[in-house]
Parts: C-alpha cells; structure tokens; sequence
C-alpha cells in the first residue's frame, strides 16, 4: 500500500529544493563576479583616469602672468524640486570642456521663500543674449543677471553664455 504524503510535507519538500535551486544560482553568480571583478576593477580605473585628464582646465598663463580665462562659456542651472527647494544643478563649459568647481562660474542665489533664482556669471563676464529658459517668466538685467520665477515643477532650468566684459 502507497503511503501519501501530506500537503504540508509536500510543500516542504518543493521549497526544499527551490532552495537548493536558488542557493547553487547565488553560489554560481557569485563566482562568476570574483573571476569578472579583476577586469572590471581595470575598467573602472581607466574611466576614472580619463574623466580626470578630460575636465582639468589646462594651465595657462597669459603674457601677463593672469590666470587662465576663456573669452566665453556656456552655464547651465537645474533647479530640482519646485518652490522652495534649494538644490541645484550647476554646469559651466567652454570649447575645451567642463570649468570646474562650476560654483565659481556660474553663480546664483534664491530667496528666501524659494520662488525666485538669479542667475549671473562670473566678474568680468556678461551675459549673452542667448538666454533659454524652460518655460518660466523670466527677465534679464545686465547688472543682476537672469531672474526667474520658480514654478512647483520638478525641474527648472535656465542656459546663457557668458562672454569676456569689454572694460
């Protein structure tokens, strides 16, 4: 006579080897990193290496002994998290590559409520004409920069280029 199993057993023995099942496919990942993770580790070091020798701004000196300056460049802000939110995004850029800490590029203050940004370039620069905003009002001085009124969107942002002043 056949002896039946119950459903609780039944259940135990399935989960069982499920297990085991799921265990050996862990075990196999997890050699199959160990004997990857050298080639990545190389990967990750020549990305590394490049992104630091493609954003250095070159040192160059001009015949006045001044500190290295492009005619213009290009500033970028993203204002994440609508009205009230102070994080931002800042990116400065010139034919060359990035200009970094982009904080002494691009400059910017909210107030205290959060719902209005300006947005201004470096001493020695103006602002170009070529302002783009993402759908905001707006207004350009040529003494404060750009202001922008803050909508409760995800993201706000606003582009100019900013060019070498004349005096």
């Amino acid at each position: 006579m056949k002896e039946k199993i119950s459903l609780p057993g039944t259940l135990i023995i399935i989960s069982l080897i499920l297990g085991g099942f799921y265990y050996m496919t862990e075990i196999n990942k997890q050699k199959l990193i160990q004997k990857s993770y050298p080639q990545v580790e190389k990967t990750e070091e020549k990305i590394v290496e490049s992104e630091k020798t493609s954003n250095i701004i070159p040192n160059i000196k001009a015949e006045n002994n001044s500190e290295f300056l492009p005619e213009e460049y290009s500033i970028s802000v993203l204002h994440n998290g609508g009205i009230g939110s102070r994080t931002l995004t800042k990116t400065a850029m010139y034919d060359n590559g990035y200009l970094k800490p982009a904080e002494d590029y691009v400059l910017t203050y909210i107030n205290k409520s959060g719902d209005h940004m300006w947005i201004w370039c470096k001493e020695g620069y103006d602002l170009d004409n070529g302002t783009i905003v993402s759908g905001n009002q707006y207004v350009i001085d040529p003494i404060l920069g750009i202001g922008l009124l803050l909508e409760n969107k995800l993201q706000n942002s606003a582009r100019a280029v900013c060019k070498r002043s004349n005096t």
